[in-house]
Order: C-alpha cells, then structure tokens, then sequence
C-alpha cells in the first residue's frame, strides 16, 4: 500500500512540475499599445504690449501709425489651441523573463499644437455730437460714434517629441484608470503674427447723463475690416506635465474589439515658449483630449 501511495505521489509531481512554463520573451521590451489623441490646450499667457508686437511686426502699416490716443488691455489672457498626438506604448519584460509587465508603461511619439500664443487689442471711441432732439421736456442727445480697433496675435504651428511614464490599474478590466509624468520638446513649424483693423461708425442716442436710450441704434453703423500678416522666427518650446485619464475596453466578447480602447484624458502641467524676437514666456496650462488606444497584446 505504502509502495502504492509513493508512487502516485511520484506522478502527480511530475505532471505538476512539468507543465510548461509562459513562453520566454527574447525583448527587454516591446510596443504593447498604440495611442492616438485629439484635444484642445489651454494657457494663460501674459498679453503682449504694443512695443512688443511693433518688434515682431516692424513692416506693419498698422503698427507704425500714431497710436497714443489708443488703450490696451493688460494682465493675462487665457489661449487656446488645438492638439493631435500619435504615441506608441511600451512595456519591459519581468526578472524571470517570462511577461511584460503592465507598469510602468512608457510612452514615445509625437504630438501637434496649433496656438494663439500671445496676443492684445487697441480700441480707440471718438463720440462727436451732431444734434439735441427735445422729446416730452427729455433732451436726448445724437453721437456720431468712430470706433477703432486693431487685434494683434502671434500664432505658432509646434511639433514636439513627446514622452511620458504612466502606471495603469488592471489592463484586462473592461473600465482602468492611469496617472503618471511626461515631458515634450519641439519646435515651432509656422510663426507668424496677424494684425486685424477693424472701424465701425455708429449713431448713438444718449442722455443728459451720457446713457445709451436706444441700443438697437448702435447697430445701424458701417464697418470695415481689413488685415496683415507677418512671418516671423520659429522658436522652441518644451513642457512638464502629469497625464492622468481613463480607459473604456470597446469589445466584450469579440476577438478584434477587445483590442480597441476609448479614453479621456487631462494633462496639467507647466508650459514654455521662446519667441526669438521678444522672449521666454512660461505658464500654467492645461491638455484635454479624446483618444483611441489599440492594445497590441
């Protein structure tokens, strides 16, 4: 009996220990996921001054005009743009080098923005009174009103090398959810700064207390727009920031939708450009973007 239970012990173990192991991965690591995204960018820039645009546009007929009767605004302004990126994902292989582990996973490709990066207005009211009308012992009094605007806007086409470093909870959860840290560096393909003159005149009806009596009046004016444009020096620019997002397996059963993910995801960070004209600019910014990510495994 004795002889018996040994030997079925015996068996087991070898059936045990000689099933085989995960197949050996040559790599120390591979592309596990393909990302593509399409968002928008948001910065806070700080407003460009009229010396500074007269320096990235110093053939402007605009610009070279007698502006002191004109006011600015100042501070900051928000900016916002447009992004496209096209990343691969890849993951290393464990100790015993039998998987790929699922985190970290490291990120590398490429992303496009397409910005307004700093940008200012100049407007200018001239009010000449025309006529006094006395209506029920009220004195309402006619303006003429010439309005004069110029918008001024530096705009920057970027390509940059995009790389991050994500953690992922559980990949083969149908929901997952990722944070980590990245940074891009590129250069601008397109800089350029538009001007845009924009006059208006208008009939406007006030009171003895210079109040508008009539608002529908204001529309009945003339306008007229007319711009310029000026290629300038392509600088660099580069940014820290934190992807965080979550992750929506398309497929259940099917064999091909189960590779086909839908995510969101956010990147705030802190955000560089050089205008070589003028200077450094830096903010706080903020990336929102709808993807597709095709898991190769």
């Amino acid at each position: 009996m004795k002889v018996l239970l040994l030997s079925i012990l015996i068996f087991s173990s070898s059936i045990l220990f000689s099933q085989e192991e995960p197949d050996p991965v040559k790599h120390l690591f591979s592309v596990r996921d393909l990302y593509y995204t399409s968002g928008i960018t948001l910065y806070g820039f700080e407003n460009g001054t009229l010396p500074e645009f007269r320096k990235l546009a110093p053939t402007s007929s605009f610009l070279n005009r007698d502006l002191s009767n004109f006011s600015e605004k100042n501070g900051y302004r928000v900016s916002n743009g447009t992004m496209i990126s096209a990343i691969a994902g890849f993951n290393f292989r464990n100790k015993r080098k039998n998987y790929y582990l699922p985190s970290p996973q490291v990120r590398i490709g490429f992303s496009y923005f397409s910005s307004v990066d700093i940008t200012n207005t100049l407007t200018n009211n001239d009010i000449r009174r025309f006529d006094t009308i006395v209506y029920n012992g009220q004195s309402i009094y006619l303006d003429t009103v010439f309005n004069s605007r110029y918008k001024m806007e530096h705009h920057s086409k970027q390509l940059r090398l995009d790389l991050s470093a994500i953690f992922r909870t559980d990949r083969t959860k149908r929901w997952s959810f990722y944070g980590g840290i990245g940074f891009t560096l590129g250069g601008a393909l397109n800089s350029y700064t538009n001007i845009q003159f924009h006059y208006t005149t208008y009939v406007d009806s006030v009171d003895i207390a210079g109040h508008p009596l009539d608002k529908k009046a204001i529309k009945n004016g003339k306008d007229s727009i007319s711009s310029e444009s000026i290629t300038n020096k392509n600088g660099i620019c580069y940014s820290v920031y934190f992807p965080m997002g979550m992750d929506f397996r398309v497929g259940k059963r099917s064999a091909l939708l189960r590779h086909i993910h839908l995510f969101y995801e956010m990147r705030p960070g802190f955000y560089y450009l050089s205008i070589p004209e003028l200077r450094h600019y830096r903010s706080p910014g903020m990336n929102f973007g709808f993807g597709m990510r095709i898991a190769i495994d």
